[in-house]
């Protein structure tokens, strides 16, 4: 029995342990020795990206993070003749490594790090930019495989295949953007240069790309941070001595006898037995994304589409190669294969947080990160801070960056105080109001005791207003402050009191549904009422019911500021569509049709003003939202085949969500609202009567602020659209008073 391994010494700055391996084809114990190194960058090694917990999603985990006991150490490996427990995942990658390689120095966190002393773990979390930097590869353990993985790997290199595909000019033939249900069409995939797939060989790849790895924050860095490729001398035997007990990572690729120059990524994916080659993980990805394939990937049970496009299942890895091009200085990640820009235009997401290559503030780049890594999970809530800092560290070195940041790793510090410092931080050194965009609605936040002003890191928080027509060159036509580019701000009450400057727009009179709930409650009834409320002309001379469908999709679309007009017509269309359809797959769960017939009657008395609203503008852009479909029960129920009348619905709804998709640009949790000066709005999913809509110096897009009466002080509710107070209408119709808000 080994006596339990201690570690000797702290690690010294510049410091680092790393693990060497010893090779063993038969024996299941893993044996190895840890000793101490400088970060030179002299040394040749392997870091390794895995999860420490389980590699795979369960059930009962599925919501959200493993429980403590997947975390738990219960096996042990030899580490200089001493027993050292690890997790079960890093245990079946060690056995795989010893079994199909010679020696190999090996960085691995769990075993690197001694994990129980802060001050050792705070000055190795800080030297993760060199330490991942100056690794010769990135080992990436995806998990033990299960019975589907090597045919999913199968379709995989099938669809990287179909992604390269040249026409007989060289020009790339699969750039095409297809249906949400493309990959349910056979002659769709045909065309593309696919073969058949089935539903189930699909479900297999949704759960390829739901293993944890490509969900886990710490991932991020640890392959964004290596060198982009690796040039290397291989020679035979017989030409140049190759040390046999430790070979270095791109030596195990070389199958030539001849002395040749080679190029290798220097990120290396295994999944079990199967080696995956990250590029065509990556031409996988891309394609998937790009064509559209995904949006429909998202639920293979569900017909609805998933409208924010923030959940793609193939996101992680277009971000991660983003990311990492960041760190090499490239503000425009486009890959070279595809035409396509890597998870979209960096650049241009770069100039909505006012982060160039000339103009660069590593807090801005802080923003970004934030913004792009925002849904990424980790165990400690404090990484969601901790695990940008080697990014940040690297693109600032990369880009000849002099000024310094203040984000410091610091385990000792409790998650509040970690989080109100890095905001502060933020926006005292940006002097912008781009993180406070990302807030979360107060009742989703986890962290309800921070200052409102502090950005809860834990919770994903909404996408920018800012970042909505993202597909363009050019991000964020918002202007809302017109020239006020510097929020002048300051902190009192030791840190936990925003003090800003703020121009009103109104107090909130009164609130409708979410765009999600419209699908939900089939209704449009309380936004039909809050719209009926409004002139029949709008404050910017829009009709009414323009002015309604361009607050909704936030006046743009992907491409396009302000919005097509045939955009308002489409989405009432699609409405009409959702709301029918909703209801008749109810009726598909019920056994008593006339029961719902009766509700749906009720459903329909129950909404005046929606056809009032429609009936109100002479444009004739909004259908009447249930038209036929009182009638349409009432035929199922003298005995037409329901199957046909579902058929029927369900193609409609379909046909209506592939015309509108194009323009969907619809921020889906937010809440309309209307304020008594009769400006329409968005709000946060919170937002209620007496909430007030704000614009700040350094914002581009309003906020709804929640007063406090007694003290005359705020809590801030989040981002907000204010139809025709974009653009610093507000600034423009009269010289502004800009009041002092203090925000708490």
């Amino acid at each position: 029995m080994l006596k339990p391994f201690v570690y000797s010494t702290r690690l010294d700055e510049g410091w680092m342990r790393l693990l060497r391996l010893k090779h063993s084809e038969l024996d299941n114990q893993v044996h190895c020795t840890l000793s101490d190194y400088r970060i030179d960058g002299q040394l040749e090694y392997s870091a390794l990206s895995y999860t420490w917990g389980p590699p795979k999603a369960t059930d009962s985990s599925e919501a959200g993070l493993p429980s403590e006991e997947h975390y738990e150490r219960h096996l042990s490996i030899d580490v200089n003749g001493s027993q050292l427990k690890v997790s079960s995942n890093l245990y079946d990658v060690l056995v795989r490594l010893q079994q199909s390689r010679a020696d190999i120095f090996l960085w691995v966190d769990a075993v690197c790090i001694n994990q129980e002393d802060f001050t050792e773990r705070n000055a190795q979390v800080n030297a993760m930019s060199d330490i991942y930097g100056n690794s010769s590869e990135v080992i990436v353990w995806l998990g033990e495989e299960d019975p589907a993985t090597k045919e999913t790997i199968e379709l995989i290199q099938d669809i990287a295949l179909a992604a390269k595909a040249r026409d007989s000019e060289g020009n790339l033939i699969n750039q095409r953007r297809l249906g949400h249900w493309a990959f349910q069409n056979p002659e769709t995939l045909v065309s593309i240069g696919l073969p058949p797939v089935n539903l189930n060989q699909w479900r297999n790849l949704v759960d390829f790309f739901k293993r944890r790895w490509f969900e886990r924050l710490w991932v991020v860095q640890e392959i964004a941070l290596p060198k982009q490729t690796m040039w290397k001398w291989i020679a035979s035997a017989a030409t140049l001595p190759i040390d046999e007990n430790v070979v270095e990572p791109w030596a195990t690729w070389n199958s030539g006898s001849a002395r040749i120059s080679q190029r290798r990524e220097a990120i290396r994916v295994l999944c079990g037995s199967v080696v995956i080659p990250w590029e065509e993980l990556l031409e996988c990805s891309l394609f998937l994304e790009g064509s559209g394939i995904a949006n429909g990937l998202l639920d293979l049970n569900s017909l609805r589409p998933d409208l924010q496009n923030e959940t793609i299942v193939t996101a992680s890895l277009n971000l991660l190669q983003t990311i990492r091009s960041v760190c090499h200085g490239k503000f425009v990640a486009r890959h070279a294969a595809m035409g396509w820009s890597t998870s979209r235009d960096l650049a241009a997401w770069a100039r909505a947080f006012n982060l160039t290559q000339d103009d660069y503030d590593p807090h801005a780049l802080f923003c970004l990160l934030q913004f792009l890594l925002r849904s990424w999970r980790c165990t400690d809530p404090r990484d969601k801070i901790f695990a940008l800092i080697g990014i940040v560290d690297r693109t600032s070195a990369t880009v000849g960056c002099l000024k310094q940041h203040s984000l410091v790793a610091d385990y000792s510090k409790p998650v509040q105080e970690v989080y109100r410092e890095s905001t502060q931080t933020v926006l005292q050194s940006t002097q912008r109001l781009d993180l406070l965009l990302m807030a979360p609605d107060p009742p989703e936040r986890r962290y309800h005791e921070l200052p409102s002003w502090v950005k809860d890191y834990s919770v994903t928080g909404p996408i920018p207003l800012t970042l909505y027509g993202y597909e363009q060159d050019v991000v964020s036509h918002f202007d809302a402050a017109k020239g006020h580019k510097n929020a002048n701000l300051s902190f009192e009450g030791e840190g936990r009191l925003l003090r800003i400057k703020g121009l009103s727009l109104g107090r909130i009179s009164d609130v409708g549904e979410t765009v999600d709930e419209w699908g939900e409650t089939h209704s449009f009834e309380a936004s039909a009422t809050l719209a009926m409320k409004c002139d029949e002309t709008y404050i910017n001379g829009q009709s009414r019911l323009e002015a309604l469908w361009r607050t909704i999709v936030t006046d743009q679309t992907r491409n396009d500021h302000p919005a097509p007009t045939k955009v308002g017509s489409l989405l009432f269309q699609y409405l009409r569509a959702l709301f029918r359809h909703a209801i008749f797959l109810q009726l598909v769960t019920s056994a008593e049709n006339a029961k719902e017939g009766e509700q749906i009657q009720t459903t329909l008395e129950s909404s005046p003003n929606v056809d009032k609203l429609a009936k109100s503008d002479p444009s004739e852009q909004m259908p009447a939202m249930y038209g036929d479909l009182q009638s349409a029960v009432e035929r199922m129920q003298e005995g037409l085949n329901f199957n046909e009348i579902i058929e029927i619905e369900d193609a409609t709804y379909r046909k209506s969500v592939d015309a509108f998709y194009p323009y969907m640009n619809i921020p889906l949790r937010m809440r309309l609202f209307r304020t008594e000066n009769s400006r329409l709005g968005m709000g946060p999913r919170s937002v209620s009567e007496g909430d007030e809509a704000w614009v700040f110096q350094g914002a581009r897009v309003p906020f709804v602020l929640r007063p406090n009466l007694e003290t005359g002080r705020y809590k801030l509710i989040g981002q907000a659209y204010v139809h025709g107070m974009m653009q610093g209408e507000a600034i423009d119709s009269h010289e502004p008073t800009w009041v002092d808000v203090e925000i708490e």
